[in-house]
């Protein structure tokens, strides 16, 4: 904060954005006023308050737009995360299992069902399913493979999740999911230094990475190394 910049000018900084978001979901809303079928004009107000949590909102205008257009895949994927956000998972699920019927071979709506099942279902093995048919349809999607690494994880199986969590750093040797997850994975498997080196490794990405410090402080709590 600069000497002439008072605590307050600094909060601004933090609140104005908001603001300007919600004077644009307002926008949004005239627009879809002034014409009720523009389904375009609903994915940018439905994507504009999924940054604001704005799940009723979500979930109002989805409906809304459905009606108009059932199988609208965009409208069906956002919808799907909101209830995956809210954590109603059959709601999730039965969103994007339509949004497969819709948008044949889908590797968004497999990653998302992925999720629901590892987060909110607590079925690891119905994620890996899901995920590892999403790797298989995109062979770069970063987020398909850290997302298959972190259910593998669930159930223990440290070398699959290395494997995955190795696939999607060689996409992206700066993405922090899969350097932790690849510590996770090593500290898992009791090879703690290396479990050292990648959370290292993740805190030279993001000097303040949660995880990462998480991480360590764990490997450091050890009784002792294997």
């Amino acid at each position: 904060m600069k000497d002439n910049e008072t605590p307050g000018a600094q909060k601004n900084l933090l609140v104005e954005p908001i603001n300007v978001m919600k004077r644009n979901v307002k926008s949004l809303q005239e627009d879809i006023l002034k014409d009720p079928t523009d389904i375009a004009t609903y994915v940018k107000l439905i994507n504009l308050c999924m940054k604001l949590g704005d799940y009723n909102k979500i979930e109002c205008y989805a409906h809304r737009a459905l009606k108009m257009k059932p199988d609208e895949p965009d409208i069906l994927n956002l919808l799907g995360v909101t209830y995956y956000k809210q954590h109603k998972g059959d709601d999730a699920i039965t969103t994007f299992k339509h949004l497969m019927t819709v948008e044949t071979k889908s590797v968004r709506a497999l990653v998302n069902l992925g999720l629901v099942f590892m987060v909110v279902k607590c079925d690891a093995a119905k994620a890996i399913e899901q995920l590892k048919e999403a790797v298989k349809l995109d062979e770069k999607n970063g987020t398909a493979w850290t997302a298959l690494g972190q259910a593998y994880l669930k159930t223990g199986d440290f070398d699959a999740a290395l494997d995955a969590f190795h696939h999607a750093f060689k996409l992206d040797d700066k993405c922090k999911q899969a350097i932790v997850g690849i510590a996770d994975a090593h500290f898992g498997a009791k090879q703690y230094d290396d479990a050292i080196d990648y959370y290292e490794r993740a805190l030279v990405v993001d000097g303040r990475c949660p995880f990462a410090m998480y991480g360590l402080f764990h490997v450091y709590e050890m009784p002792q190394k294997e």
